[in-house]
């Protein structure tokens, strides 16, 4: 099997990862520099592990 089989082929940048993120109360986050869990076969891939809670509209909105 080929990594392009493994691997969803759309490629986001990371400002729109960050945009999307901040939807999200972080629960946890593991990002490639943080772990060796992104290495396969010799290669080190870059992305992110991440466990969120979807914020509430009153934190999305800046409400306290």
């Amino acid at each position: 099997m080929t990594m392009d089989v493994l691997f969803h082929p759309i490629r986001m940048h990371q400002a729109v990862f960050d945009r999307f993120l901040s939807g999200f109360v972080t629960v946890y986050r593991r990002a490639s520099g943080e772990s060796k869990s992104f290495n396969s076969d010799g290669h080190a891939y870059r992305g992110v592990y991440f466990i969120g809670r979807k914020k509430k509209l009153s934190e999305l909105c800046g409400e306290e």
